[in-house]
């Protein structure tokens, strides 16, 4: 019976706390292509060739972590507005991209969350720090 009283008043004390453990890092971020993310689903021609944004987030942490960055987790999906190169595949009045090479933006931003001992690692496969 005081064990089982010890057991009760430990998991009292510590086993209910709300605090969330702060393990840090930073944000990295790479703009989504049409078509060439490294981390492409094999015979896919598109970037939505996932099924869902679950399966690529593994891709993209599976990929790092081949690549060295160990530390690679919390990946997030922004639509934001295309990356032009300038010319014919920017419509100025609207900001609307109309390029559809493999190359082009697709509008989305990856951001990924890494530890700071993988930051040259995560920029030199073309992540930014953000």
């Amino acid at each position: 019976m005081k064990y089982f009283f010890l057991l009760v008043l430990f998991v009292g004390l510590f086993g209910c706390s709300d605090k969330v453990l702060d393990v840090g890092g930073l944000t990295v971020s790479y703009a989504e292509t049409q078509c060439s993310d490294p981390w492409l689903k094999p015979g896919s021609t598109s970037a939505s060739g996932w099924p869902n944004d679950k399966l690529r987030a593994q891709a993209i942490v599976n990929y790092l972590i081949d690549h060295k960055v160990s530390s690679a987790r919390d990946v997030r999906f922004t639509e934001i507005t295309p990356i032009y190169n300038g010319g014919s595949n920017q419509e100025p009045a609207t900001g609307i991209s109309i390029c559809q090479a493999c190359t082009c933006s697709s509008g989305r931003r990856i951001d990924v969350t890494i530890d700071d001992t993988d930051l040259e690692r995560a920029k030199k496969l073309g992540f930014k720090r953000q």
